[in-house]
């Protein structure tokens, strides 16, 4: 049973789901952000509200069940600008939720979890 379960949250995100969550940042304000998987190594990351950006972004599954990824330049540059990165990220099968940390310039880091998009 535990095999199972560690199994099933290590699996990929099937092709094709979107995954979305709308946020309220600090200094901010409003921000929706979109994951959508194009395919086993590839995905669109959505950025809508006070940062804008639509962006490749390459990843590969690890065996501890989370993904290294790489983003752009375009990506780096706007993160760079309000001095933030990302950190781990992870898909949930169990939940089909996509989670990333986000590492503002706050004292704690966040972590953003997406649902799937139904539309």
């Amino acid at each position: 049973m535990l095999l199972a379960a560690a199994a099933a949250t290590t699996s990929a995100p099937p092709v094709g789901a979107v995954y979305e969550r709308n946020l309220t940042l600090p200094v901010l304000g409003g921000q929706r952000v979109r994951l959508r998987i194009d395919s086993r190594t590839r995905a669109t990351l959505d950025l809508e509200g006070a940062l804008a950006l639509r962006a490749p972004v390459h990843y590969a599954l690890t065996d501890d069940g989370y993904f290294q990824f790489v983003l752009d330049a375009p990506t780096h540059a706007l993160l760079r600008r309000v001095r933030t990165r990302l950190g781990a990220a992870a898909y949930d099968a169990v939940a089909d939720t996509a989670h990333v940390t986000v590492h503002p310039p706050l004292p704690f880091p966040v972590v953003v979890r997406m649902a799937r998009s139904t539309h």
